[in-house]
């Protein structure tokens, strides 16, 4: 048997969803989300994605995530240096990294980072500073979960919702 990935109606759905996105006119908000239950696939597909375009920084929040540990690892895959410095310092290479270069930033298991208002806030604003598309990627219900950071939510312009194995593209 033969390892592959099969470009799915789902997966094509979710590129063309993140080409409009990354090809947005100014003024349109640059953030989405794509959510589903657990098992249909939204890793598999968006990681897949990033290997194909080489201006996106792939992210997976864990249990343990801090400001601090979010982004270092967003600075270590911006090819940034991120060892013992200060969130504000790792917060400004992100920053003028995604300002000299044009990138998207992929965050996964996005669900993790609701415990704390600054990590959500944090994404929010390199999005703002930036212009960079930011994608968040986590399980069912966290669109409702999302609503409560208001000024984050208004900046989704783009919704993938995965439900039994089918994709309904939304926005």
């Amino acid at each position: 048997m033969k390892n592959g990935f099969v470009k799915t109606a789902n997966v094509v759905a979710l590129s063309t969803a993140l080409t409009r996105l990354w090809t947005r006119n100014d003024g349109v908000p640059g953030m989405a989300l794509v959510y589903g239950e657990p098992g249909l696939g939204k890793t598999k597909a968006t990681t897949w994605w990033v290997a194909q375009n080489e201006y996106v920084v792939y992210v997976r929040a864990k249990a343990l995530t801090t400001p601090r540990s979010m982004l270092e690892a967003l600075a270590g895959e911006l090819g940034e240096d991120s060892g013992h410095r200060r969130a504000t310092a790792l917060y400004d290479d992100c920053r003028d990294n995604l300002l000299n270069r044009k990138r998207m930033v992929l965050v996964d298991e996005v669900d993790y980072l609701l415990h704390d208002p600054r990590l959500v806030e944090t994404l929010r604003d390199l999005h703002d500073d930036t212009g960079a598309p930011v994608v968040l990627i986590g399980m069912a219900g966290i669109d409702k979960r999302l609503a409560r950071y208001k000024p984050l939510h208004d900046r989704l312009s783009r919704w993938c919702h995965s439900r039994n194995s089918l994709w309904r593209m939304c926005g």
